[in-house]
C-alpha cells in the first residue's frame, strides 16, 4: 500500500495527506463558522398597546397614534424566519407595550420555549395586569422568567401578581428600572465623529426584532415605526423580506455587518448623551420616576422626512 501511494502521490505522500486533512478541517470549520450566528440577547416586540403612557418610554409607545397587537400568525412566522438565520439566542425578551395585553401571548411563548436554540425567555410586564387562565400554565415553564417593572404607584396589580406567581410556581422577579431620556430632534446631526460618540456611549443598544426587522436599539426600531427616524436599510435588516429574496446566508452577512457599524441613522436624531452624560431618570429621589404620565394633549410628534 505504501509503494502504491508513493507511485501515485510521490515520496512525500504522508505529508501531503496530513496537509489535506488539515485543509479539509479548516474548510469545514470556515463553513460552519459562517453559518453559526449567536445572539446574546434580543427583544421581540409583540404589541404597541400599553396600559401606561410613560413620558420617557424608550420604546416610544406614547408616539403610536394607533397602538395595536402584531398578528400572532405573523409573529410566529417572523420567529421561524429568525431561526433560519440565528443559530442560538441566549435570552429573548418578549415586550410591548404591555405583552400581557396580547391575546396570542400563550401561543407565542409555547413556540419560544420549545425551541432548543433559545435558552431563556423573559416577559417584561409593568405590574398593571394579571395573567389569564390560558397563560398561567405556560408561564410555569422552566425557561420562562416574568420580569415585572415596579412603576410605583402605577403598578397597581404588583402585589397581587406576585401572590399569583408564588401560588402557581411561576418564576418572577421585580426590578426598579433606571430610565434614560432618549429625546429626539427634528434637526439631524451630521458630524460623523459626534454620531460615533453617541453610538459608543449609548445606553439603549439592545437588539430589537420589530415587525420583521432587526434593529440595534428600541429608538431605531420604534422611531422608524412612528416616523421619528427615516427608514434606512443600512441601519436595520429586514429579515422578513431579505430571507425570501436573498436567502439565510445573505441575511446573516447583513446582520453581522450591522453589528459592526460605528453608528446608525437613529443616532442623528436621538439626543441621549449630547453632553457626554446619560440623562438618567430613575426611581425615587428628586429625579423623574419611570411611569411619569403624558397627557394626550401634551404629546407632540414631529414626523421626520429625508429632506428635514
Amino acid at each position: 500500500m505504501n509503494r502504491l501511494f508513493q507511485r501515485i502521490f510521490g515520496e512525500d505522500w504522508k505529508q501531503k495527506a496530513v496537509w489535506g486533512v488539515v485543509l479539509l478541517g479548516w474548510n469545514i470549520r470556515a463553513r460552519v463558522s459562517r453559518r453559526f450566528f449567536y445572539l446574546k440577547a434580543m427583544e421581540l416586540v409583540i404589541s404597541s398597546r400599553c396600559t401606561l403612557r410613560c413620558r420617557y418610554c424608550a420604546n416610544l409607545m406614547p408616539c403610536y397614534k394607533q397602538p395595536h397587537d402584531f398578528e400572532t400568525a405573523q409573529l410566529l412566522q417572523d420567529i421561524e424566519d429568525l431561526l433560519q438565520v440565528v443559530s442560538r439566542i441566549n435570552v429573548i425578551s418578549v415586550i410591548g407595550g404591555e405583552p400581557l395585553l396580547h391575546d396570542g401571548l400563550a401561543v407565542i411563548l409555547k413556540r419560544l420555549v420549545e425551541e432548543k436554540r433559545i435558552r431563556e425567555v423573559l416577559i417584561v410586564s409593568n405590574g398593571t395586569l394579571l395573567p389569564s387562565a390560558e397563560l398561567l400554565p405556560v408561564l410555569k415553564h422552566r425557561k420562562i422568567l416574568l420580569r415585572v417593572s415596579n412603576y410605583y404607584p402605577h403598578s397597581k396589580k404588583l402585589n397581587e401578581l406576585l401572590d399569583v406567581c408564588r401560588e402557581e410556581g411561576v418564576r418572577c422577579e421585580v426590578v426598579s428600572p433606571v430610565w434614560h431620556d432618549p429625546g429626539f430632534s427634528s434637526t439631524p446631526e451630521t458630524d460623523p465623529g459626534e454620531l460615533q460618540r453617541r453610538f459608543q456611549n449609548c445606553f439603549a443598544q439592545c437588539r430589537e426584532f420589530l415587525d420583521g426587522e432587526f434593529h440595534l436599539c428600541p429608538p431605531s426600531a420604534n422611531g422608524v415605526q412612528v416616523g421619528l427616524v427615516p427608514c434606512d436599510q443600512s441601519s436595520c435588516v429586514d429579515i422578513r423580506t431579505d430571507l425570501r429574496k436573498s436567502g439565510a446566508d445573505a441575511v446573516r452577512k447583513k446582520m453581522r455587518a450591522l453589528l459592526n457599524v460605528s453608528s446608525i441613522r437613529a443616532c442623528a436624531y436621538c439626543r441621549n448623551n449630547l453632553d457626554g452624560k446619560s440623562h438618567v431618570v430613575a426611581s425615587g429621589g428628586n429625579q423623574i420616576p419611570p411611569g411619569w404620565y403624558l397627557n394626550p394633549s401634551s404629546l407632540k410628534v414631529e414626523k421626520i422626512t429625508e429632506e428635514s
